[in-house]
């Protein structure tokens, strides 16, 4: 074998090459190379992939790492140095090594004694500038590096120990042929691979400086750079002497040694801790019935489904992972932590449900075992598990603490360079500004899945952007070699392994976020090994629902559970109805809320339906479905014998499994048979149609079945796989949504304070609930320093109190002090507050946040005069002293300390609107009142629609605040602006366009309160206002009517004369006692004066005459 590349940084040497793994084997495969090797630094997480791939393209893989080691000569010192595996031991020394430097507490780096430990089966290779052995030779210490080298053969023996050449280093290079010579030590030749071509040095600098949190100087970028993937004839003819020739056959011949291999597909099934007299299939059945009795299910049907399943679950060999599971649910309940009902097709397993691992009963319910697990095709099982998301990591220590750190993990993910964050690093690395990566930014769309190219396709103005400088051609060129390139790993939002035997057998692993370690290899790669996978997730609905339980059941003798809700509760279905589902899981979309109002649920089932079907593709079939529940449509079945099957869903196939049991019903398949069907004809591909359209048709005939019904119904079936919804799944969420529901609707107040609890730090959504909250009748009392608390809190079934951390600039640690020290006593006012906070925590800034969000309005003083007292009280304060316990130094009765009280300054009476403006700073909210509700009454007489009531596409006559504008040139070198206007429902963009801006320039200031039209409009999917006239609202005249009260036939003839003198814009609206008519006068209007009312008065009386 000729040479081989030995010395390769992938990718997934993160920020730290640019090689990806694809690349990498297409060029090798390009290049006719036998063999490859990836050596990242201090991890292994591309080996799999790797070693897949390579497979795949007719490659041998080289497994090996590059690893800092602890110095020989100078062990204060570290160094490099790449390890090979030779064999599979090998490779899991490698694993055993990549986890060790990676848990270490002390940082990366592999001390001597744990590198003779993990070295069996090993070649090492001395990796050039970076080695200990290389270094010294660089320094002259010729002793010493043959010292180092002499180390290094000790620990791996003499025929696996390997210097390397390169000739970026000319000095280096004669040294190590030297050295080789007079030593008679073997070398390798190596190039460093970390990118694919020399012109791509540039890109690799760029990402390095990204890694390093650096900025570079682009214009002296290197043109081309030395670590590059030479060909092996490039190779042939840049190393000529015999020294090099030598070098370059090594590498083969090195390569030659190494045979890995990584097992893959195995089934490395956990195994749940029981005694020796134990049998784990035994434990499972006598748990299952247990659960089965509790449930008060031991019907004959429940008996049969549930000895079926056992006995699929005992011959999968899954008894025990059914345990682990059930244990971790038990653990949950037995502390207190709420758990789902159940998450995709788990829902429809009997067992499952006897174990308490979901909450949905699968016969009820009619969800079937085989879609979860099917005994015609063995897969592993799945069972997904939710849990509020602030306990997660409890139930995550708790496996950790069961079964053993070495064999427990949390999964590692990859995070990458997509489109926006390539060219926002990119940019940064060049040195720009934050207004000019703004500007970047925001030419690349903000959609899922865009990539920089296709942003160029759609976007003329980006073209325009990269061409308007050198400088951002470059960062361009850059971004896109960069896209797509590994960033980070982080932890997977829900999984995790267990394993029976130590995990670091299988995987590397290092250190994680909690009590778990992290895998290095990501999900796909662990279940290709054949590791279990579960899926712990943090749910902030189950959050919501415990929140909300605890709040509702405070005050409560027999406390309200989630298995006293019924699911066929009137007042919940009625939200649904109306489409009041603000808040509720999965049903909080303008769109799903639609359908619900269109559809009117009057049952659980409906419910679950709309959850199925309100998806892309199940989404054509809605309005047929509520055309059938509401007899506008006829209800027609493919065949009278799937009625069963489909009267559910009025004829219309919305789940998977009603696909599974129309090819059961039909073509007499087996359940199992029935859900490989489903997942043959899902893929469309015209062989398999056509297959399993002959295997259907001839199961539906020998049932006594036409041909031509049979054909139907399987087109039916061809027509609705992509589109059915796991019923299971469906079922599981919808209950949650329901429990949710009937919480919002028994018990508002206490629904609403915990769903605002749960979007601290969003703005918006505070403000879209507390609109709600109102809505529903429930005053929002504002943030007091005696009565509120870290969260939102229900202080009465019609009232909500702010809570302290929607207060900005006021520290956790304080808002927890606050509370401590007012269980000792309520503060008696500011002073007392000041005198009892642990002084050093008093800051002016933080008072004053208090201060301005209305915590000390209940002592009687305004805003103004506390705030004017702020610097008086921390003088006060200081004098006063703590001691070590954080005690005042002074006797509260000293002479001196009663002297030196300040006491309130008192100053002019702070404004409405600086009031509210400093409210909206403090708190993001106007906490009092909106500044356009203090024109409350103008506004009834004028066509106002609130801001939340608004819809795309349609005029409308507002008021609003201006919160902020921003004016900008268009290309015409005209003027425009931006603003943020908001009425008490919500906050909303605006714009003025050239035309209205030279108009109402004088209106479009931050703080003015204006009456507008607008036209609503989307932009970059969000609603968007078109200012087309703009008025100043403190100025504007609500229109006035005159209203007449006439008690006799005849005064309408004699008021006429009279209105006719006046005339004006002014309606008039005319009450006739006799006949109890109220009409508006047409073509009649008047001016309102004085004198029109003396004359009116004068014919119908002082009480019959009102203008307003």
């Amino acid at each position: 074998m000729g040479f081989v590349h030995l010395q390769v940084a992938s990718a997934y040497d993160l920020l730290s090459s640019t090689a990806s793994i694809d690349k990498l084997i297409a060029k090798a495969k390009e290049y006719h190379y036998p063999a490859l090797a990836i050596t990242d630094k201090n991890v292994l997480y591309g080996v799999v992939e790797f070693y897949q791939k390579c497979l795949a393209a007719d490659i041998k893989p080289i497994i090996g790492m590059t690893v800092t080691i602890q110095g020989y000569l100078n062990p204060i010192n570290s160094y490099e140095l790449i390890l090979i595996a030779e064999s599979t031991a090998g490779y899991h020394e490698l694993l055993k090594i990549a986890s060790a430097i990676q848990t270490r507490e002390e940082g990366p780096e592999l001390p001597q004694s744990w590198l003779r430990a993990y070295s069996s089966d090993l070649i090492a290779i001395s990796p050039g500038a970076k080695g200990e052995v290389e270094r010294l030779l660089m320094e002259e210490n010729r002793d010493g590096a043959l010292e180092a080298y002499g180390n290094l053969v000790e620990i791996f023996g003499k025929e696996s120990v390997y210097l390397s050449a390169q000739k970026e280093n000319p000095r280096l290079f004669a040294k190590i042929e030297a050295f080789s010579a007079e030593e008679n030590v073997p070398v390798v030749a190596t190039k460093n691979v970390q990118y694919m071509e020399p012109k791509d040095a540039q890109a690799k600098e760029v990402l390095t400086a990204i890694r390093d949190n650096r900025t570079v100087d682009w214009t002296t970028l290197p043109l081309a750079g030395p670590n590059y993937f030479t060909s092996q004839d490039e190779m042939e003819r840049d190393w000529q002497t015999d020294f090099e020739k030598r070098a370059c056959l090594e590498t083969g011949a090195l390569a030659d040694r190494c045979h890995v291999e990584i097992a893959l597909d195995q089934h490395l099934l956990p195994r749940f801790p029981l005694n020796e007299a134990q049998n784990a299939s035994e434990v499972l059945r006598q748990t299952a019935y247990e659960g089965l009795k509790e449930r008060d299910l031991l019907a004959e049907e429940y008996q049969a489904r549930l000895d079926y399943e056992l006995k699929v679950i005992t011959e999968m060999g899954f008894a025990d992972y059914f345990l682990i599971v059930w244990d971790v649910i038990r653990y949950s309940r037995e502390a207190g932590i709420l758990t789902g009902p159940g998450r995709g097709s788990a829902a429809g397993s009997l067992v499952s449900y006897a174990l308490r691992i979901t909450d949905v009963d699968p016969i009820r319910y009619n969800l079937l075992f085989e879609r979860f697990l099917n005994p015609e095709r063995i897969t592993m099982p799945d069972i997904d598990l939710d849990f509020p998301d602030n306990r997660r990591d409890e139930v995550i220590s708790y496996v950790v603490s069961k079964y053993g750190e070495a064999h427990v993990a949390q999964i590692g993910t990859f995070g990458t360079l997509a489109a926006k964050a390539a060219i926002r690093d990119t940019a940064r690395s060049f040195g720009l500004n934050s207004v000019l990566l703004s500007e970047w930014s925001k030419l690349i769309p903000s959609q899922l899945g865009i990539t920089l190219q296709k942003a160029l396709q759609e976007s003329p103005r980006l073209e325009n952007h990269i061409k308007s400088s050198k400088e951002n051609e470059m960062i361009w060129e850059v971004a896109c070699q960069l896209e797509g390139l590994p960033r980070h790993i982080s932890t997977h939002a829900a999984g995790i392994v267990i394993s029976d035997k130590p995990l670091v057998e299988q995987v590397a692993l290092q250190l994680g976020s909690g009590d778990a370690r992290l895998t290095q290899f990501a999900m796909g790669e662990l279940e290709k090994i054949g590791l279990l996978k579960m899926d712990f997730l943090g749910l902030r609905n189950l959050s919501l629902l415990d929140r909300v339980l605890k709040s509702v059941n405070y005050a409560k003798e027999r406390p309200l559970t989630l298995a006293d809700i019924s699911l066929e509760d009137k007042k919940t279905l009625k939200l649904f109805q109306t489409g009041d589902t603000t808040g509720v899981f999965q049903f909080e979309s303008d769109g799903i809320r639609r359908v619900l109002r269109k559809l009117k649920p009057t049952s659980f089932e409906d419910v679950v339906a709309v959850d199925a079907l309100y998806r892309p593709g199940p989404m054509e079939q809605i309005d047929t479905f509520i055309a059938r529940k509401h007899g506008k449509e006829k209800i027609q079945y493919p065949h009278p014998d799937l009625a069963p099957i489909l009267e559910v869903t009025y004829g219309v196939i919305v789940y998977q499994e009603q696909i599974i049991q129309v090819a059961n019903q039909m073509a007499g398949f087996s359940l199992g048979e029935a859900d490989l069907l489903r997942r043959a004809v899902s893929k469309k591909k015209a062989d398999v149609l056509n297959e399993e359209r002959i295997h259907f048709v001839e199961g539906a005939k020998s049932k006594g079945y036409s041909e031509s019904s049979a054909n139907q119904v399987y087109d039916m079936i061809v027509q609705f796989a992509n589109y059915g919804f796991n019923r299971s799944h469906a079922a599981a969420y919808s209950k949650i949504a329901f429990q949710l529901a009937y919480l919002k609707a028994h018990y508002p107040a206490a629904f609403m304070s915990s769903l605002l609890s749960s979007v601290f730090g969003n703005d918006d959504k505070i403000s879209q609930y507390i609109t709600e909250a109102k809505n529903y009748g429930i005053n929002m009392l504002a943030p007091s320093i005696n009565h509120s608390n870290y969260y939102f809190q229900m202080e009465n079934e019609t009232s909500i109190r702010y809570s302290f951390r929607v207060i900005r600039k006021v520290p956790t640690k304080f808002i927890l002090e606050i509370i401590n020290e007012r269980k000792k006593a309520p503060f008696r006012d500011f002073f007392d507050f000041c005198e009892r906070m642990p002084h050093k925590m008093l800051t002016e800034t933080v008072l004053e946040a208090l201060v301005f969000s209305g915590c000390f309005d209940e002592f009687g003083e305004d805003r103004a005069t506390i705030q004017a007292t702020i610097d008086a009280v921390l003088q006060y304060i200081s004098l006063l002293g703590e001691d070590s316990k954080g005690m005042n130094l002074f006797a509260e009765d000293d002479e001196f300390l009663k002297k030196m009280k300040p006491r309130y300054r008192k100053t002019a009476p702070i404004s409405i609107d600086e009031k509210l403006e400093k409210e909206k700073l403090y708190t993001g909210q106007y906490v009092s009142a909106h500044p356009v509700s203090y024109y409350q009454n103008k506004l009834q007489n004028l066509s106002i629609t609130r801001l939340a009531s608004i819809a795309s596409g349609k005029n409308y006559q507002v008021a609003a605040y201006v919160h902020e504008v921003k004016s900008i040139r268009t290309k015409k070198g005209e003027t425009m602006c931006f603003l943020t206007i908001s009425d008490e429902s919500k906050e909303l963009s605006a714009v003025m366009f050239p035309e209205s801006y030279r108009k109402y320039v004088n209106f479009a200031q931050k703080g003015e309160i204006l009456f507008l039209q607008v036209k609503a409009d989307t932009r970059n999917g969000e609603l968007q206002l078109i200012i087309n006239k703009a008025e100043d609202l403190k100025e504007i005249k609500a229109p006035v009517r005159l209203f007449l009260k006439l008690t006799e036939p005849q005064q309408m003839e004699q008021v006429k004369p009279v209105l006719a003198r006046y005339k004006g814009d002014s309606k008039v609206i005319v009450h006739q006692a006799i006949t109890k008519q109220t009409t508006e006068l047409k073509n009649i209007q008047v001016t309102p004066s004085n004198e029109l009312q003396e004359a009116l008065v004068a014919l119908l009386g002082k009480e019959n005459v009102v203008i307003k």
